[in-house]
């Protein structure tokens, strides 16, 4: 029906558009031959399957039903607010605190608040407060942290070494 260039050695005719159009409306055999290169120009990620309704197979899919009984979402850890990440993270002063799986900073700040661990370094930009620790030794942190005046900066080793110090002192079970 619609011929190849590479096939024919010589003028290709242009295909009989209204012929297909006709055989798709009268629901006839007919075969689309229509590039994977095209049908991605036009927005359309496969091709028809062959024996399959090509209209349907041309058409996005529907959405999924909602689930009839939606179970709810847990709650965010952290008291919401959005994950932000360290892109400064200094990974051979802290990488081995970032892989203790258990270990966890919320952990280590409630030893902090009970006294059972000393206070952490003081932050270089609110010289009162101490620094992030989930900031500096897990490179991600939350939005809403109290001690989020803390990842604006950016840190030198040198100016880690405390925390370093600290965390290799404290940064266990």
């Amino acid at each position: 029906m619609i011929q190849k260039r590479r096939n024919v050695a010589g003028p290709v005719s242009p295909p009989d558009l209204l012929k297909l159009f006709d055989d798709i409306q009268l629901d006839d055999k007919w075969e689309q031959l229509v590039p994977s290169t095209t049908l991605l120009q036009l927005g359309i990620s496969a091709a028809p399957i062959r024996g399959a309704d090509p209209v349907r197979a041309l058409l996005p899919l529907p959405e999924p039903l909602p689930h009839p009984h939606p179970q709810p979402e847990p709650p965010p850890r952290g008291g919401g607010g959005t994950r932000l990440n360290n892109t400064a993270f200094i990974a051979k002063s802290f990488s081995r605190f970032k892989e203790m799986a258990t270990v966890s900073c919320r952990t280590l700040r409630e030893k902090i608040r009970r006294g059972d661990l000393p206070p952490l370094p003081m932050s270089k930009v609110e010289t009162s407060k101490p620094m992030c620790l989930a900031w500096h030794t897990c490179s991600e942190c939350n939005s809403n942290c109290s001690c989020k005046y803390d990842h604006v900066v950016t840190y030198t080793d040198g100016e880690c070494q405390e925390l370093v110090a600290w965390c290799n002192a404290n940064f266990h079970e």
